[in-house]
Order: C-alpha cells, then sequence, then structure tokens
C-alpha cells in the first residue's frame, strides 16, 4: 500500500525526466523510511496522535526534515 501511494506521489509531482534517481529505489527508500518511521512510532507508545504522525510524516517527504535546508550545510 505504501509503494503504491508513493508511486502516485512520484508520478504526480514531476515528470519521469525530474525524478534524478531510479524510481524503484526512490520507492523503496520512501517506503522505508514510512515503515521505519511507524514502527518506531508503535513502539514509542505512540507519542503523537495519528494525525500529528502524518502530518510529521508529509512535511518531511514534501519539505524535508531539516530546519534550514540542506544548502545551509554547504559551505563556501
Amino acid at each position: 500500500m505504501l509503494e503504491e501511494y508513493i508511486k502516485r506521489r512520484i508520478d504526480y509531482a514531476a515528470s519521469k525526466d525530474e525524478v534524478l534517481v531510479l524510481e524503484n529505489l526512490l520507492i523503496s527508500y520512501s517506503t522505508g523510511a514510512y515503515f521505519n518511521s511507524i514502527v518506531w512510532w508503535i513502539k514509542n507508545d505512540y507519542p503523537y496522535t495519528p494525525k500529528e504522525m502524518t502530518t510529521i510524516l508529509l512535511r518531511w517527504s514534501v519539505k524535508g526534515h531539516y530546519r534550514e535546508g540542506i544548502t545551509s550545510f554547504i559551505k563556501d
């Protein structure tokens, strides 16, 4: 189910020319991230509501998880 959701989001968000890695690898990576985050959430006795957890995961998917963006780590 996660794989299908992610595949649809990739197809919706970008043309095949814009995806920089193999689509199957991107789907595998994203699915693993979602799955392991959900397992963590369950093992830690649901520290966030389902709505909060969904918001967190979707925000990371769209904007990434860095506060200022990855460019803040790149030095001239």
